[in-house]
């Protein structure tokens, strides 16, 4: 997996009692990948099959086990549940883009630039295929290019001269996770929770219709918005502009959108105060 594991970074608490949630209701265990962060603390990536929660008998549930990649953070001895992203189940389903395409164990790569589970959804808005990775104890996922299309914000090249750009920005690696997850991040609970620290109650919105008026309002901050920030791999050409305690984040989400968000530091943290979206 990608690994900018940094152990200041700071994410939800991870908790004793779901990782003992995780590992009583699971099927089938394996770990994975393993990493340490600190000296007293290993980042897991485990494959959990647990019980559908769509009881068997309907039609669409096959054998009814639902797939997840979950992280684990072991301090101490003591494991503790960091977050999880849903694979397959009775609703979703992906194909494995690799020679093992029904081993998910065998389908992760350890070397080269693909480093995480590459696969397609197979009831997908679309044929493209995704890769998903982990960065800082995140969930991160990035679109594969095809032949003709333009890489993602997410490789690990884009990345990096993304980052570059913010090291001499207040907290550099504050800035560049929550960068990071506005562009790339899952849109998994874990990530929500940690863009909930980091984006203020209420954010301006401004949204620009195909006239080009701009239409300004005040939004009150909730789940459903704070999962829609999370880039999903999606973004293209992103661009930063910094100046002293702001950084202007802008990409392309797709063909036809423009997204814009504004980062502010104060009181020692960085939050998002602001959204700017435009269509065709």
């Amino acid at each position: 997996m990608q690994t900018a594991l940094g152990a200041h970074t700071a994410i939800a608490p991870p908790t004793e009692a779901k990782a003992a949630a995780w590992l009583d209701k699971a099927e089938t265990i394996e770990t994975v990948y393993s990493e340490n962060i600190t000296p007293d603390s290993v980042l897991a990536l485990m494959l959990i099959s647990t019980p559908s929660t769509i009881p068997r008998s309907t039609a669409h549930c096959g054998a009814g086990l639902e797939d997840h990649a979950v992280l684990m953070l072991n301090k101490n001895g003591k494991q503790n549940y960091v977050d999880s992203f849903l694979l397959q189940s009775c609703l979703t389903s992906l194909v494995l883009d690799t020679e093992f395409p029904y081993d998910l164990k065998k389908s992760i790569k350890f070397e080269g630039p693909a480093r995480g589970i590459s696969f397609k959804w197979l009831n997908g808005p679309d044929e493209k295929r995704h890769l998903l990775s982990v960065s800082n104890q995140h969930f991160l996922l990035q679109t594969l290019p095809d032949k003709d299309d333009k890489p993602t914000s997410c490789t690990a090249n884009n990345k990096a001269a993304l980052r570059k750009q913010l090291l001499k920005s207040p907290a550099p690696a504050e800035a560049w996770t929550l960068t990071e997850l506005l562009l790339c991040g899952a849109k998994t609970s874990g990530n929500v929770a940690y863009l909930r620290a980091h984006v203020a109650k209420k954010i301006t919105a401004k949204v620009y219709d195909t006239g080009g008026e701009e239409q300004v309002s005040t939004v009150t901050v909730d789940a459903s918005l704070l999962e829609s920030l999370l880039g999903a791999g999606e973004a293209r050409d992103a661009e930063l502009t910094l100046s002293d305690n702001e950084i202007a984040l802008q990409y392309w989400p797709n063909e036809a959108c423009i997204n814009g968000r504004t980062l502010r530091y104060g009181k020692g943290q960085w939050r998002v105060v602001a959204t700017g979206d435009a269509c065709d």
